[in-house]
């Protein structure tokens, strides 16, 4: 199981909370994730230009993630666009700490953004670096929304490819459902364009809910965004320090 379908899946089986958005008469963590046949895969266009309040929201907080990891915006724990600042978790032998916001939009969001070490510093000694915004992540946990997966695409300028974990480009982004329990969770993967040419790798994970069979409608429905800032492993760290 990936990363990502490890968030949802954790993120569910530790609170037990329904999606309503997924609705189904399965019990706890299990509930609304089972798969169903549909034609989910296929992109269904918006019903109209104009986005509701909370569609506005969802994209105005992902834009701003997308250009604070991408360094365009100065990082402030306090920073309005994400809601109000919840907790703040950090560990005494761990650089970076994670921060919990509440958006009074979509109140039942969990939304994250944790910070870590900055890549670009190959230095060992990982505690006196200095640490930066590394990913953001916002996983909705209430009735979910049918957020366009174009519009995301547009607005947070992102690639027709993803990026494997030996950094080879990958073609398209649908890598499809999961796998059990989670087989109505449908993943897409994609690398960040980067037009200024900063060099910075940032690599997005958008997750929707496919339809179950009942629904009529058999529109996604967004469940979860990851942004991440791709960082060096210690190992890539090291062979850097050697290479110099």
């Amino acid at each position: 199981m990936t990363r990502t379908l490890l968030s949802v899946a954790s993120w569910l089986i530790c609170t037990g909370m329904p999606l309503t958005g997924l609705s189904s008469e399965i019990p706890a963590h299990a509930q609304n994730l089972i798969a169903q046949p549909s034609d989910a895969s296929k992109e269904p266009a918006m019903h109209d230009d104009t986005l509701d309040v909370q569609q506005h929201a969802i994209v105005n907080v992902l834009v701003e993630a997308m250009a604070i990891l991408r360094e365009d915006n100065p990082f402030n724990s306090k920073i309005q666009a994400f809601g109000e600042l919840s907790s703040t978790e950090t560990d005494p032998d761990y650089p970076g700490s994670v921060y919990l916001y509440t958006n009074r939009t979509f109140p039942e969001a969990r939304i994250t953004l944790s910070t870590a070490t900055d890549p670009r510093d190959d230095s060992k000694d990982r505690m006196r670096v200095q640490v930066i915004p590394a990913t953001f992540e916002i996983l909705f946990t209430g009735e979910l929304l049918e957020v366009s997966r174009p519009l995301l695409v547009k607005h947070l300028d992102l690639a027709d490819y993803w990026v494997d974990r030996d950094g080879k480009p990958r073609p398209g982004n649908d890598l499809g459902p999961g796998f059990p329990p989670l087989e109505r969770v449908h993943q897409y993967r994609y690398r960040a364009n980067d037009p200024k040419g900063t060099g910075l790798l940032v690599d997005v994970d958008l997750d929707y809910a496919d339809p179950d069979s009942s629904d009529t409608d058999g529109r996604q429905k967004l469940l979860h965004v990851r942004i991440e800032r791709r960082m060096l492993s210690p190992h890539a760290r090291n062979t850097r320090r050697q290479g110099r």
